[in-house]
């Protein structure tokens, strides 16, 4: 179960994520088309991906993707706005997905898997976590706080346009390279340089510190989660 969980959350992150532009998400919330087309990206790679590791029944499997996502992206858009924050839908919409895709797991578990390929696809799950996931939730999780304290809005209009970005993304591939390579704590010494290089003397910028902390903690556990588990299916391949 968990090899074809493995391959089929792959299979999502790569669709969603990786070949799914900005303008194709802004579209398909809005132009049917363009939802059955992002639909259609899924069965296309989830296809690929499960003729490579030879899932029986992939037929069914097939169906069962495009109209997952047919119905939980068309409901998502007609639930923005209703007192919910963006990464809150977000992390639904997500949530709804894995279910739905752990439960197709659990009744279609039979594979034949080539382990190279496997282990390929399992270490580009992890990466597009923790860059792409992990910086749209990031994204939507900081907008909102922003939202909620204006004044952090001109303080943050100072630094380096999108630099908190990229740090985020480096901060979280290296974290997931000292978990793969057994050494953890070395996340540590990445916490603590960020911690003083980015500390500010007065209470002037206070706001600005918290808000630096919280997405730094925040951006680690999810380095750590999809460390976590892409070590851990990558131990069940052996």
């Amino acid at each position: 179960m968990i090899i074809l969980f493995s391959a089929l959350f792959g299979a999502h992150l790569i669709a969603d994520f990786l070949l799914q532009t900005k303008s194709l998400a802004d579209k398909k919330q809005v132009e049917i088309p363009y939802l059955i087309l992002h639909c259609f990206v899924h069965f296309a790679v989830t296809l690929l991906i499960l003729s490579i590791l030879g899932v029986k029944q992939n037929v069914i499997v097939l169906i069962l993707i495009f109209i997952q996502h047919l119905i939980i992206d068309g409901i998502k858009p007609r639930l923005q706005g209703k007192r919910m924050s963006d990464h809150i839908l977000f992390l639904y919409d997500q949530a709804a997905h894995i279910i739905i895709l752990l439960i197709i797991s659990y009744y279609w578990g039979e594979i034949v898997w080539n382990e190279d390929f496997c282990r390929i696809l399992i270490y580009l799950s992890g990466i597009i976590g923790v860059m792409q996931f992990s910086g749209i939730l990031m994204g939507l999780f900081t907008s909102d706080m922003i939202k909620r304290n204006p004044a952090l809005e001109n303080e943050l209009d100072n630094g380096l346009k999108q630099g908190g970005k990229f740090i985020g993304i480096l901060e979280r591939l290296m974290i997931f390279l000292f978990i793969m390579i057994g050494q953890p704590l070395g996340a540590g010494f990445i916490f603590a340089a960020k911690s003083l290089l980015r500390m500010e003397p007065g209470e002037k910028h206070h706001k600005r510190m918290e808000y630096i902390l919280v997405g730094t903690l925040f951006s680690f556990l999810l380095a750590i989660l999809f460390s976590l588990y892409t070590k851990a299916v990558l131990n069940k391949l052996h």
